[in-house]
Order: C-alpha cells, then sequence, then structure tokens
C-alpha cells in the first residue's frame, strides 16, 4: 500500500475518534455543570478546556468553551475533526464502501451546517452516533486487510491518548478529594464506559476501579454478553449468504456467466464494492462463489461468519470444556474452509443441505447447553430457527 494511502486511512480513524471524543466530554461537562452542587467557577472551563487539547486557554465561560470545541479553528473541534477526517476520506475514496465515505460526508455537512446556532444536545449526540455507525460499516463491510488496519491504528492510538489524558488529569485534579463520586461518574462518561463499569464493578465509583476500567478495558467488555449476541448474529449470517449464493447457483446452473444475477447476489450480501475491490475483471459466477462462501478476511461472507461464531464459543467456553456446540462449529467452519468454487458450483443444493443439517444440530446443541430448558419460550419458526429460543432468558454458568 502506498504511503500516501496508509497515512490518509490512520488520519481518518485518528478524526474521527477525536470528533467523537470532544462531542463525548463537551456533552457531560456540560452536564457536570448543572449536576455540582456549587456553582462552577471560570477554573472548571478552563481545567475543560485543557483536557479537550487546548492547554494555554483561559477561557473561563461556558457559552466559549461550548463555542470553541465545537467550531474553533486554533486548537480542536468537532468540525474540524470532522472536515479533516472527510478530506482523509476523499484521499481513499476507492479504498471505502460507498456507505461508509457517504456517512462520512453527510456528517460534515450536517456539522457545518449546524455550527451557528447548534441545538447543543442532538447535535453532540447526531456526532457520536453518526461515528458509531461509520465504526460499524468499517467492521461490517470492510475486507479486514491492511486498509482497515490503518483506520483502526490511527483510531486506537488516538482513543489511547485520549483515554489516559482524561483519567490522568482527572486524578492529578481529584488527587486531595478521590472519592468525588460524581467527578468519576464524569470521567467514566467521557470515556463511555459508565454502564460497562456498573456492570462489572459492584458498589459505587471510586478513584481506584475507574483507574482500572479507564486505563485497562475496552468501551463494552468483550465477555459472554458480548459474545452471545455475536454468536447469533453470525450463525443467522452463515445461513443467509449460504442459501443465497446457493440457491442463485442452482437457478443460473444453465447460464452460470450471467454478471447481472450475480451482481445481485453480492448486493444481496452487501458484498458488491468489496467483490470489486478484491477481483479484477467482471462479476463471475466461481468467484463471487468464492467471495461470500469461502473468504476468510471478508465480515459479509459465510466462512468469517462460522470462524466469528467459533471464536465466540470457544472464549464462551474457555479452555475447560469442549461442548457439542464447539464441535459443530469446528465442523461446519471446515466445511466452508475445505470447499471449493467448483465442487460448489456442480452441487449447489447438496452443499446448502449439508450447511442446514449442521446448522440445525447447532440450534439444537446451543439451547440443551446455554439455554435453560424451563426458561425457554416457543422457538422462533423456520427450519434453522428450530431450537433457538426467541430470547435467551438465562445462561447456564
Amino acid at each position: 500500500m502506498l504511503s500516501r494511502a496508509a497515512t490518509s486511512l490512520a488520519l481518518l480513524g485518528r478524526h474521527l475518534e477525536r470528533a467523537d471524543h470532544l462531542a463525548r466530554i463537551l456533552g457531560v461537562h456540560v452536564a457536570l455543570a448543572l449536576d455540582r452542587t456549587d456553582e462552577p467557577g471560570p477554573d472548571f472551563w478552563v481545567r475543560f478546556m485543557e483536557l479537550a487539547g487546548w492547554p494555554n486557554s483561559d477561557t473561563g465561560r461556558r457559552e466559549q468553551a461550548i463555542e470553541m470545541v465545537v467550531a474553533g479553528t486554533l486548537g480542536p473541534s468537532v468540525r474540524a475533526s470532522v472536515a479533516s477526517a472527510r478530506l482523509a476520506a476523499q484521499a481513499v475514496r476507492p479504498s471505502l464502501p460507498t456507505e461508509l465515505y457517504e456517512q462520512v460526508n453527510a456528517l460534515h455537512w450536517r456539522v457545518q451546517e449546524a455550527v451557528a446556532q447548534p441545538d447543543l444536545y442532538p447535535f453532540l449526540m447526531d456526532v457520536q452516533m453518526s461515528i458509531r455507525l461509520v465504526d460499524g460499516l468499517l467492521e461490517d463491510t470492510m475486507f479486514h486487510d491492511e486498509a482497515r488496519d490503518f483506520v483502526r491504528l490511527g483510531k486506537f492510538i488516538e482513543r489511547a491518548a485520549n483515554v489516559t489524558r482524561v483519567v490522568t488529569q482527572k486524578s492529578a485534579e481529584l488527587a486531595d478529594s478521590p472519592e468525588d463520586a460524581l467527578e468519576w461518574t464524569a470521567v467514566l462518561k467521557c470515556c463511555f464506559a459508565f454502564e460497562s463499569y456498573q456492570a462489572r464493578y459492584g458498589g459505587g465509583v471510586t478513584a481506584d476501579r475507574v483507574i482500572e476500567c479507564g486505563l485497562l478495558e475496552d468501551t463494552m467488555f468483550h465477555d459472554e454478553a458480548r459474545d452471545f449476541v455475536r454468536l447469533g448474529k453470525f450463525i443467522e449470517r452463515a445461513a443467509n449468504v449460504t442459501r443465497v449464493v446457493t440457491q442463485k447457483s442452482a437457478e443460473l446452473a444453465d447460464s452460470p456467466e450471467d454478471a447481472l444475477e450475480w451482481t445481485a447476489v453480492l448486493k444481496c450480501c452487501f458484498a458488491f464494492e468489496s467483490y470489486q475491490a478484491r477481483y479484477g475483471g467482471g462479476v463471475t459466477a466461481d468467484r463471487v462463489i468464492e467471495c461470500l462462501l469461502l473468504e476468510d478476511s471478508l465480515p459479509r461472507s459465510a466462512r468469517f461468519a462460522t470462524s466469528t461464531a467459533l471464536e465466540a464459543v470457544a472464549r464462551i467456553e474457555g479452555k475447560a470444556r469442549r461442548s457439542k456446540p464447539l464441535r459443530l462449529l469446528v465442523q461446519l467452519n471446515g466445511l466452508y474452509r475445505d470447499a471449493n468454487t467448483q465442487s460448489i458450483l456442480q452441487s449447489p443444493l447438496e452443499f446448502d443441505a449439508e450447511c442446514r443439517g449442521l446448522l440445525r444440530q447447532l440450534e439444537l446443541a446451543l439451547r440443551e447447553t446455554y439455554f435453560h430448558p424451563s426458561k425457554v419460550p416457543a422457538a422462533v419458526t423456520g427450519e434453522e430457527g428450530r431450537g433457538m429460543p426467541q430470547q435467551q432468558q438465562q445462561v447456564m454458568a
């Protein structure tokens, strides 16, 4: 990859993370100023501006601090960060999915239009949620290759710097009152970690636990709760993608070079632009099958989905057990790993039937292993859904 492209991708991740951080800490400190029992003096906003990356600012008024962090030009601001992210995205436009680029572009124009007289809380929330959407598109539509890695590199280096600054600066400020729960709660909210903290730690908010949570953990704990969500998501994706591809293979058996139909298959699986980025030439049946069923670095592919589901169950199980769901997922993942495009083209419905059979066994095994039978309501209708509870009521330890 060219160094200019790598630089732009890293800057895209960095500036989006900075815009998200600035929007969040501004909203938290405006709320904190209202929640305090005493009226915050000028020092409160001077310290906030230092936290936001304006170390030499003598701003002591709320309105001025908001204006500078939202739209200032002499230091970090939401508007400047989003504009820089858009500029970086424009420089690597061919490397990005259309949906991701359009989301960055739309956010840029909304920020430009809103900074004159922003309705502050909706404005800040829109910035944060839009960046969450970009993050989701990055993780769920791009190949997990160098381009994605450079975006993540910029993002997480920026996050490490921001979280460390928030926690260490607040630690210094509160050295004489380390049990100020209101201030430490604000620190957690600045780092998008308040609810994760509550879920992990019993008791109140204390300085030592906030430091541990803010510096040593990510936004959402990578625990069983997250793994079960990903397990359900990627099992469903594997089934859906396999069904679409194999049924189209059977339908188009007499006209395998029907590019229009195979392009529709790619679009059904949210993978058309990823296909174009990876494969030269036109759209052909064998390449679509390889891309959607056998590719291990594309998040929309069936193989990636089964591999991710396998990783989730492996984390849930730990090293002590080798459960039936784990064994079945190893078998299912191996089916995609060992398959080839020609065998699938020759017998697409047989391949689909084999996958469906394993998926049905897997759904039943998941129910028997993880979902308490006495707490499971009626099953979801549909072949792959039989045995999967509509709502997980209780997970067996």
